[in-house]
């Protein structure tokens, strides 16, 4: 999610992001979504893998920018 807020967080927590295209044929992401339990392997869809190596929060279909801090929150509060 593009908002300045996240991106504020991401920068001052050295959280990696990272995109995968599905723009064209793309079956390193489709194994990953259907590994993260999104099996139809549709788009939008997040994932937010805590530091600690815990389960990763998972989101398909939009999401607020409230609901993406607060998981970001959460999963970088597992790691301290």
């Amino acid at each position: 999610m593009e908002r300045a807020e996240v991106d504020e967080f991401v920068a001052k927590n050295n959280v990696v992001k990272m995109k995968a295209d599905k723009t064209n044929d793309n079956p390193e992401a489709d194994a990953m979504l259907k590994d993260l339990g999104n099996t139809g392997a549709v788009v939008p869809f997040l994932a937010i893998f805590p530091g600690d190596g815990g389960d990763p929060i998972t989101f398909d279909g939009p999401v607020t920018k409230q609901n993406v801090l607060d998981a970001l929150n959460n999963a970088v509060s597992t790691n301290s």
